[in-house]
Order: C-alpha cells, then structure tokens, then sequence
C-alpha cells in the first residue's frame, strides 16, 4: 500500500477533532484500510487505485470533464471523523448551509461530505459540491462523518504549499461553522490571488 497522508490533511484532521466544536470527534481514518483498497474511493491514492484496478475512479469524478492535474499520486484525499449524534446533527447543518449557497467560495476544494441529520430512520446524506446533488449513504455514516476533497486542489505537488494550505483552511472553515463572509473577510488576499484550478 502506498497511499500517504499529507501536511495538508493532517492540519485539516486536526483541527476538525480539536477546534471546529465538536466535543466527541475523534479521527476515525485518512489513509485507506483494506476495505477501502478493494472498492476504491477517495481515501485510496491514484498510485494505489491504479494498483488495484480502481482507476478511474467512479466515486470522485470531475463533473465538468476538465483535465486532472494531481502530481502527488501517492495522497489519499478524504477524512473519517467519529462523532456522537449531537455533534453529527451540527456537523450536518453546517454542511447543509454550505451546499444550499453555490456562491460559496469554500465548495471549490471539497467535493462531497457525508453525514446525517440525527432523525431516527433517515438515512444519511452525502452532501456533493461539484455536483450539487444530494443523495443517500450507508448507515456507517450514523456515527462517522466522511469528507473528500478535490485532489488537484489540496495537491501542494501541484498548485504550492499557499494553495494546498488554503483548501485545508476552507474545509476547517466550512465543517467549523464559519459563515461565507467571515471566511471571505479573513482569506481575502489568499482568495485573490488564487487562480482557477483544474478538479480532479
């Protein structure tokens, strides 16, 4: 297995566990485990896809059809966090405010984000931002949130270390509840001088 973690999702990871505001998270996973490796997913690196016949690889497909520029073929690009079922409720109304507001700045680096609303028999969401849509996963995501990202995006390798920090620092933003203006306000001259870049 050579799927990796990298800088920029450990910080993510981080601070998800220890600073968005949720009491009870506690990391589940960011490198894939066996499981992951033979249905493949975001979690699981292109080298390691590849190896495993997984590639391309359905569950993370670039909507617009634009080339992929991901150079660290080694990264994984996902993030598992346990949380109770009050965190998880507050998790879901924070990604569902997001997902609501096309305009957000901050939809650009994750691509989708599973997780549940709390109401005993619903099923969770996953919550996509290149898409738009909103669909139903599978109960494991009760009781872990599962977030995966725009690999060309978070790729220091690819765009810079400024351009991979901020991706992490947008997703921190979003799950932590942060409005679009305050992120706006803070991040202005990073956001400016950002160019467009390619997903994956």
């Amino acid at each position: 297995m050579t799927t990796e973690t990298t800088r920029q999702l450990r910080y993510a990871a981080r601070q998800w566990e220890d600073a968005a505001g949720y009491p009870s998270a506690v990391l589940s996973g960011i490198v894939p485990d066996g499981a992951h490796l033979a249905r493949g997913g975001p979690h699981v690196s292109i080298e390691d896809l590849r190896r495993h016949g997984r590639y391309p690889d359905p569950s993370t497909p670039d909507p617009l059809g634009r080339p992929t520029t991901v150079v660290n073929l080694r990264a994984g690009a996902a993030i598992d966090m346990s949380v109770s079922r009050a965190d998880m409720v507050k998790a879901h109304g924070r990604v569902y405010r997001v997902w609501l507001d096309p305009t957000d700045p901050r939809r650009r680096y994750v691509n989708a984000i599973n997780v549940w609303d709390g109401v005993p028999g619903n099923l969770p969401d996953r919550f996509d931002f290149q898409t738009g849509e909103r669909t139903k996963t599978d109960r494991s995501h009760e009781w872990h949130c599962h977030a995966d990202f725009v690999r060309s995006r978070w790729d220091e390798q690819a765009v810079g270390r400024a351009a991979a920090d901020l991706a992490a620092r947008a997703f921190v933003s979003l799950i932590g509840g942060e409005s679009r203006q305050d992120w706006i306000d803070r991040e202005g001259p990073a956001l400016a001088g950002e160019e467009e870049a390619p997903r994956p």
